[in-house]
């Protein structure tokens, strides 16, 4: 759940990059980017804590993709700017997918 939502900002297509963001981690991780057993932790965490990023098996790519999709900031995410997805798409942790071919 994106920081906007659980401070009650509201929330637009920027929440679902931060979900896709939280996805990309899990699958690199094994394990949610800010994740707590305990609930209300788990938001404390969602809302003012950063990713932890330092792993050596993840790629700077790696890492700078999962910055810029869990960035708290719903205005600066990567994806929420007018290209939409082509921002995501052109980002060089995708390098290797030729998405006119998909």
């Amino acid at each position: 759940m994106a920081p906007e939502i659980l401070l009650n900002k509201g929330h637009g297509k920027a929440s679902d990059w931060w979900s896709f963001g939280g996805i990309i981690y899990e699958m690199l991780c094994g394990e949610p980017p800010f994740y707590s057993k305990n609930k209300e932790k788990l938001f404390r965490n969602i809302k003012y804590s950063e990713p932890k990023l330092d792993f050596p098996f993840m790629s700077e790519n790696a890492k700078d993709i999962c910055a810029k999709l869990l960035d708290k900031n719903p205005l600066t995410r990567l994806g929420s700017g007018p290209s939409d997805a082509e921002e995501i798409m052109k980002h060089p942790w995708f390098s290797c997918i030729n998405w006119p071919n998909i």
